[in-house]
């Protein structure tokens, strides 16, 4: 299942990126590679070296912000929304998951235990100065990155529906 989960993750980054490659927008993403790697950890998982492999395709994030909410009040939220359940265990392991990324060093974390209004105060505190507009050559690297990573896409996508295909005879 962690596979699948990290399949789809990166897909879902990769569109966004080409997406943001054409359209020159400024991303902001709830979920990146370091959730990935949180992930597999939390859940006892041995692939994340296999993972980091997959995901280093994509660009480092200008800033990430780590919100972070005790695994109690996680629980209690959780159990308030009422469609859909996380044991305290696995809530424990993705905070320990998250604070023992070598990335996180380099985020910036949020006390977002309290209420809506005071995390968006809190997060509105640390944004960052507009980022500087980057060089031609950099963003020529990042477009032909984007393409090379969708051609690779593609591919894998082909071999999978040509085994499915020929799977069927």
């Amino acid at each position: 299942m962690l596979f699948v989960e990290s399949v789809l993750r990166w897909l879902a980054i990769l569109r966004t990126l080409l997406r943001r490659a054409v359209t020159r927008e400024v991303t902001v993403m709830d979920r990146y590679a370091v959730c990935q790697f949180a992930s597999i950890r939390a859940r006892g998982g041995r692939s994340e070296r296999w993972a980091r492999l997959a995901y280093r395709v994509f660009p480092r994030p200008d800033v990430t912000f780590l919100l972070a909410v005790d695994p109690a009040v996680a629980y209690e939220r959780i159990e308030r929304r009422g469609y859909d359940h996380e044991e305290m265990s696995y809530l424990r392991a993705a905070d320990a998951a998250y604070r023992a990324l070598p990335e996180f060093p380099t985020f910036v974390v949020i006390d977002a235990n309290g209420t809506p209004e005071q995390v968006q105060a809190a997060l509105l505190d640390q944004l960052p100065a507009p980022f500087p507009s980057r060089s031609f050559v950099s963003v020529l690297v990042a477009h032909a990155r984007a393409v090379l990573v969708a051609a690779a896409s593609l591919a894998a996508a082909a071999t999978v529906v040509t085994y499915q295909w020929a799977d069927g005879f």
